[in-house]
Order: structure tokens, then sequence, then C-alpha cells
């Protein structure tokens, strides 16, 4: 099975909050076809949630090791996971980890698709913080 396998929109709605255009953004992210419980939530300290791949977020070990059942974190059982940092900085890591995933059996060689061209120099230091925190 690879995450490739279908792609829909993850929308990201900031919580207890009305949706609309100028709260809802959209993201890219790489999924396979899963049960719910196959999915954890990771949130934002601005309030953001997103709604991930239990595989995606695994390939950070700090959220493999908070989310691992036989931990008794109490994210392994809401499998949820407040992570504090900004929303944007979160879905930079989510589309890290997916990417991480996707190329996870592929030469490095053979990966025409760089990265680092997607990260803005503004957010270039809290993404380096965030991604050392979270062991990525």
């Amino acid at each position: 099975m690879t995450v490739t396998s279908v792609v829909r929109d993850a929308v990201i709605a900031k919580r207890g909050s009305k949706t609309n255009e100028s709260i809802v953004k959209t993201g890219r992210i790489l999924l396979s076809t899963m049960a719910e419980s196959d999915f954890v939530l990771l949130e934002s300290e601005d309030g953001f949630t997103f709604s991930v791949p239990r595989k995606v977020a695994c390939a950070s070990n700090i959220l493999k090791s908070m989310l691992d059942e036989e931990a008794a974190f109490s994210e392994s059982t809401t499998n949820s996971c407040k992570i504090q940092y900004r929303g944007v900085i979160v879905l930079k890591i989510v589309e890290y980890l997916a990417y991480k995933v996707q190329y996870q059996d592929v030469n490095a060689e053979d990966i025409t698709e760089d990265f680092s061209e997607r990260i803005d120099p503004y957010i270039a230091l809290e993404l380096l913080t965030a991604a050392d925190f979270l062991d990525t």
C-alpha cells in the first residue's frame, strides 16, 4: 500500500469559528484509502486542526512515540496531538512528513522534486526548530 494511491484535499479550519473563505485553508495531503481510525488530529497552538493519516504522522519519531498504543500518553487514546507551533508551521511539517513517506522507498538520485523549494524564507527558522523538536 502506498500513500500516493489517493490524493484528497484536506480542509483545515480554525476551531470554534464559522467556516468561511477567510479562515478555511486547503492543502494537498497524500492519503491512502483508510478507515477513520487510521487518522490522527494534529492541533496547532493557534487552533488549526489537521487530519493526517497515522502512517504520515508516525514518520516523526516524537509523534510516533506519543501515538504508540503501548505508551501511557493520552494522545494514544484520543488520537490527537497538540503541537505548540503556529498552523502554517504545522502545515509545512505535515507536508514534509507526507513527502518523507512518499519517497521512503525511493533512491535519493531518483527524486526529482526538491522539498526545500516549498519553504518560505520567512518561516524557515521556526520550521527548523519545529522539525528538530518533532525529530523528523
